[in-house]
């Protein structure tokens, strides 16, 4: 009779079990020995574990190459944002700029009706409210094509016909030092080459470690009989 257990958990941990039963004595059948042992054994070589490295060297620049991707759909949808809101607040002004420029028309009139102005004053007025009036329509036009940019670019599932932004930030004075220690520990570019590096650096020692010797142990422990010492 003979029983076996065990449990292997992995590449780089060690295979753990036990071993028993009983055996019988061919010098006397009525007697018998039980045996019982329990063994662990542990196998790795220096491939294994810098294959290991590289693998969790790999998960970083996964994640890494994630917040890449994110950062750059970011920058690209901060920039559509702003171009757009831009151009709303130079609408904005515009057509204050206009509204000016449309009582000052009426002014204008009146005085010439009054004897106090002459045709040319108005003229003037009107040309500048004309020039406004183009500047408006190009601005609209402009403005249009980036809400749909963005809309595009947001995957907004409804048409955008405004943007508001505010600003709650506290005002922080940032000199050269500062903002360029705050560029290379954000930099996910430079994060990137790093963690490819890692991963290069492990490859190597995998590599390196398959023309190096495996090592393994065994321990036994338990009752055995002499012979299987």
């Amino acid at each position: 009779m003979r029983a076996k257990g065990w449990s292997g958990v992995g590449r780089v941990l060690p295979e753990i079990g036990v071993e028993g039963g009983g055996r019988s004595n061919r010098e006397s059948e009525k007697r018998s020995d039980l045996f019982y042992y329990g063994y662990a054994r542990y196998e790795l070589s220096l491939s294994e574990i810098a294959e290991l490295k590289a693998g969790l060297a790999r998960k970083d620049l996964g994640s890494v190459v994630a917040q890449v991707a994110k950062a750059k759909a970011l920058r690209t949808l901060a920039a559509e944002f702003f171009k757009a809101l831009s151009l709303q607040k130079q609408i904005e002004l515009k057509e204050a700029d206009f509204t000016v420029a449309n009582k000052q028309t009426v002014t204008a009139k009146r005085r010439v009706s009054e004897g106090l102005a002459t045709e040319s004053d108005i003229l003037e007025f009107q040309m500048h409210q004309n020039a406004l009036e183009n500047d408006l329509r190009g601005l609209k036009v402009d403005l249009e094509f980036e809400l749909l940019d963005l809309q595009r670019i947001s995957g907004f599932p409804n048409k955008i016909h405004s943007l508001a932004y505010k600003i709650n930030d506290p005002t922080q004075e940032v000199d050269l030092e500062a903002a360029t220690n705050g560029a290379l520990s954000a930099n996910l570019e430079l994060a990137k080459i790093e963690a490819d590096a890692r991963v290069a650096r492990a490859e190597k020692l995998a590599a390196w470690g398959e023309f190096l010797p495996r090592l393994s142990a065994e321990a036994l422990y338990g009752k055995m009989l002499e012979t299987d010492f």
